[in-house]
């Protein structure tokens, strides 16, 4: 499975979930490997949104890197499934973008 690091955090696809069109993506903490919250998409505002695990603290480089992560989640999308996925197996974009 592929994945993108940042400074404090990794931001990493989930397996698709049957009948999902768009993937979940965790992001964990690269020094404990905590679960620091989730990329998903939002259908009501046709967008990813991040949500924070519960009792997180996050500083403003941290959210810049997150709003990075949310536009390679959204770039990905628009590209089409990954290569393991869909009638287009083996084209589009996946999380390699990220």
């Amino acid at each position: 499975m592929t994945e993108r690091a940042y400074p404090w955090f990794t931001v990493r696809a989930l397996p698709r979930r049957p009948r999902r069109k768009t993937l979940t993506y965790e992001i964990r903490s690269a020094s404990s490997g905590a679960l620091l919250g989730t990329i998903a998409w939002y259908a009501p505002w046709r967008q990813f949104t991040f949500a924070p695990a519960p009792d997180t603290i996050w500083s403003m480089d941290c959210l810049t890197d997150v709003a990075d992560a949310l536009a390679a989640a959204h770039v990905a999308h628009r590209a089409g499934p990954g290569p393991d996925v869909g009638p287009r197996a083996g084209g589009g974009a996946y999380i390699e973008e990220l």
